[in-house]
């Protein structure tokens, strides 16, 4: 899905160890994935700050706020080096 230039995909896999075979960084107890891809044209595409601060974060806030449980970031993979980097954020749900 597409929404104002960033592209949401979802992945959650049947078979338990799918989204560890597709990426070893993937923690074992993790039964699902979610990508966020910022289109080249999109007015904040070349700010990683504003991708990692306000998009991520407000997704996975959200995210946890919705399913009621944390949600793990753990890797972004920009255009600017080094591209591939691992970090760990655990987003809570909001308690308001």
């Amino acid at each position: 899905m597409v929404v104002d230039g960033v592209e949401y995909n979802v992945s959650m896999p049947y078979e338990a160890g799918t989204l560890q075979e597709w990426d070893d960084t993937v923690q074992s107890w993790c039964n699902a994935g979610m990508t966020l891809l910022v289109a080249k044209d999109h007015p904040r595409a070349a700010d990683p700050e504003w991708v990692v601060a306000t998009l991520v974060r407000g997704v996975g806030e959200r995210l946890a706020t919705t399913l009621d449980r944390p949600i793990v970031y753990h890797r972004t993979s920009l255009p600017i080096k080094p591209r591939d980097f691992v970090r760990t954020f655990s987003y809570l749900r909001d308690n308001k």
